[in-house]
């Protein structure tokens, strides 16, 4: 997840002039699917190998060449990932990401305002995005709406979170990506969604942009005209990458504005988010993401021995998101609660917190961690 903060100052009446910090978190998202395991992030693993295949279900799966299933060899199809370039600090106007209403969509577009439990939608979609998927994108961005909305409400979220209600402006975008208005390295890289908050530090989210690629999110990377679509499946992943998107902003309000850069905090929350919220979905938990998240977390912890540290891969979305899941499996969501609001603070990090608040040492987590693996 890329930061650019960009501080603001405007006069407020009575008290002077106070400092508003605008922060705007530019997050490269994957919802790394618990059917799909997208290319999203392949960008990321320098001098690695990937693979594209579709498996006995019918999904198209992307994995690392080293575990593709024997079977699927002689119909994969594998390249040289390439590393992503990062997005410069404060980008020229011309290679800024553009607000989701100002985004060119050729053809026939569709425009919707949705009324959801988290807040009012403005969505845009060009025709040619809706052939995708079985269901339109008005359909499929309310239904992850509610199932986020859902999974809030549960017991141990705090009540300024689940009583979140914000301005959504989601734009579905076809391949031909506008160069003006993407930067080079979204266009370039293959992640299906991205997403923008605007929030007051100490308040929370104000309001959220959020960018779907339709074609990554339903057929991958590359050949996509190779490989047949199953819109069930489509559907599927689409509501899923929506939930991770929304996860993002889930946790910007938790954590009221305070947001430190940190990417396997960030990215492992909203992959968590997206199994917690299966528990609540039909569609999402047919698909059993918890066993699929956990099994993408074993091949990362067989691929390196090492410390973990995130890179941004694939799986490493899946790993990342065990340190959430092993935290709720044995403390629940009030265990959770209870390290972001030592994060909301603002006075450390991640594993400090977990530390802080569980006596749980980073050695006891990733103990922790094998355990429920294993278990999984």
């Amino acid at each position: 997840m890329t930061v650019r903060a960009d501080v603001l100052s405007a006069g407020m009446q009575g008290a002077g002039m106070i400092s508003i910090h605008r922060i705007v978190f530019l997050a490269v998202l994957v919802a790394a699917s618990p059917l799909f395991l997208s290319q999203a992030s392949a960008e990321d693993q320098t001098g690695q190998r990937i693979c594209q295949f579709i498996d006995e279900r019918g999904v198209i799966r992307s994995v690392p060449e080293e575990s593709l299933p024997r079977e699927a060899k002689s119909s994969a199809r594998c390249f040289e990932s390439k590393p992503q370039s990062q997005p410069q600090s404060q980008p020229q106007r011309a290679g800024a990401l553009a607000a989701p209403s100002e985004i060119e969509l050729d053809g026939s577009v569709r425009r919707r305002e949705l009324s959801s439990p988290i807040g009012i939608i403005h969505l845009r979609w060009p025709v040619t995005v809706q052939r995708l998927f079985g269901r339109s994108p008005s359909r499929a961005t309310l239904e992850a709406a509610r199932a986020v909305a859902r999974g809030i409400s549960k017991p141990g979220f705090p009540s300024h979170v689940q009583r979140m209600s914000i301005r959504w402006n989601v734009v579905f975008l076809d391949a031909e990506l506008p160069e003006t208005q993407i930067p080079a390295n979204l266009r370039a890289g293959c992640h299906p969604g991205w997403m923008t908050a605007q929030f007051l530090p100490g308040v929370g989210i104000q309001e959220a942009n959020v960018y779907i690629v339709g074609q990554r999110v339903a057929t991958g990377c590359g050949d996509a005209d190779r490989l047949r679509v199953d819109t069930r499946v489509s559907d599927q992943h689409l509501i899923e990458v929506l939930v991770h998107e929304m996860g993002h902003a889930v946790e910007f309000q938790w954590l009221r504005g305070m947001v430190s850069s940190d990417r396997l905090r960030a990215e492992g929350f909203a992959t968590w988010f997206e199994q917690y919220v299966g528990d609540h979905s039909y569609l999402v938990r047919k698909s059993d993401p918890r066993r699929q998240h956990a099994e993408r977390a074993e091949i990362q912890r067989n691929l390196s021995k090492a410390a973990f540290t995130f890179s941004g891969t694939a799986l490493d979305y899946s790993r990342a998101s065990m340190y959430f899941a092993v935290i709720e499996a044995q403390k629940g969501v009030y265990g959770i609660a209870r390290v972001y609001e030592r994060l909301a603070e603002g006075k450390t990090d991640f594993f400090f917190a977990v530390e802080e608040e569980l006596r749980w040492d980073r050695e006891r987590i990733e103990a922790e961690v094998e355990r429920y693996l294993r278990k999984h």
